[in-house]
């Protein structure tokens, strides 16, 4: 077996703690993330991106195997809940020592949730503006 066979052998065995999720799972996670009560890769704006291991510290203090894993695993969203932050927060954001993550193929799923969401809010706030009393 060539080094290079080995490594994804290794990152293979290492990575069975991403478990894809759940329709229903991701259907939550879509609803939170509407609600505002998570916090994710995506609210970093593009000038702010070199915080993102400040802000979520697991990654910064992951070692290369982890990272290795996570790319493997085509891991693409990144977040965790605010009730879950830390006490400090560094140029306005939270800071966290835990994080959840999605893969290509379950974000992709949850984002169409999402938007979904948002789309069914926005007609209910339309609905709830015409009222009279």
């Amino acid at each position: 077996m060539t080094e290079k066979n080995l490594k994804y052998k290794r990152i293979e065995e290492d990575f069975r703690w991403y478990n894809p999720k759940k329709e229903s799972e991701l259907k939550d996670i879509a609803r939170d993330l509407a609600d505002g009560k998570i916090f994710s890769d995506r609210h970093l704006w593009e000038s702010n991106q070199y915080l993102f291991p400040s802000v979520f510290m697991v990654i910064a203090l992951a070692d290369q195997r982890f990272i290795d894993n996570m790319q493997h695993a085509e891991i693409s969203f990144v977040y965790e809940y605010l009730k879950d932050s830390g006490p400090t927060a560094i140029n306005g954001f939270p800071i966290f020592f835990t994080c959840r993550m999605l893969n290509k193929k379950d974000s992709e799923k949850m984002f169409k949730y999402y938007d979904k969401i948002l789309e069914m809010k926005k007609k209910q706030q339309e609905e709830i503006d015409k009222l009279e009393v």
